[in-house]
């Protein structure tokens, strides 16, 4: 039986799903994406307080509950260095939803990880080919994945 492991993507937040209600704690769903793949990531109230500066009970002041708050456009292509969960849900069932334990937009940190691991970032947009199911990708690579 597999049990969950973590692995770090770096990859850049391109579109918010707004239909997703939040009530008394964020649970942003952001589609990200990568030079390879795109897929969906849930960031939940601490992380992205850290991104918006401000609470969930702050928002609740100034917003009805479930109305998409416009400070979440902030992470909008942001390109990040996330580590990310894969449960086993992920590889048995195929769930598309990762969640996001830790994320930082620091770009030293971002550097460190991309000198370490040797990766050629492109800042193309546009170098995406037919989006692959990322869990075959994370059960045939899971040794590559490294912590955050």
């Amino acid at each position: 039986m597999m049990k969950a492991c973590l692995g770090s993507v770096l990859a850049t937040i391109c579109e918010i799903e707004t239909g997703v209600e939040w009530f008394f704690r964020f649970k942003l769903h952001v589609i990200v994406m990568d030079d390879t793949e795109s897929t969906t990531f849930v960031l939940f109230d601490r992380i992205v307080s850290n991104f918006i500066r401000r609470s969930v009970e702050e928002l609740l002041e100034t917003h009805s509950q479930g109305d998409y708050p416009a400070e979440f456009d902030m992470v909008l292509d942001k390109q990040m260095l996330f580590k990310v969960e894969f449960s086993r849900g992920n590889v048995n069932f195929k769930w598309r939803y990762y969640t996001v334990k830790k994320a930082t937009a620091e770009d030293d940190i971002i550097e460190q990880f991309i000198r370490k691991h040797n990766l050629k970032v492109s800042s193309e947009s546009d170098v995406l080919g037919d989006i692959n199911d990322l869990t075959d990708k994370v059960v045939e690579n899971q040794s590559h994945f490294s912590g955050l």
